[in-house]
């Protein structure tokens, strides 16, 4: 599953090399409202948490096996919990 987060990047760079770690510089901002006409809510808006929804994930019967951020998108992987 993924979800949006309330973000806007101003700059993002990466540097890859063969020999060295691979390096990554953004700056980024909140925004102050919503921009995208379908998108109802998103995470970092206000009250709408990363802690909050994996809370509402569990409370559904889901656990999140992995939670990874990538720019301006959250995914989850998620699992039913057991009984």
């Amino acid at each position: 599953m993924s979800v949006p987060r309330n973000y806007k990047i101003w700059f993002h760079a990466e540097l890859k090399t063969p020999y060295f770690q691979n390096v990554a510089v953004t700056i980024k901002t909140k925004r102050r409202k919503i921009i995208t006409s379908n998108h109802f809510w998103e995470l970092d808006y206000k009250n709408h948490k990363l802690k909050n929804l994996v809370g509402i994930m569990k409370v559904a019967g889901l656990e999140s096996v992995t939670i990874e951020k990538v720019k301006l998108v959250v995914f989850f992987q998620l699992k039913p919990r057991p009984q």
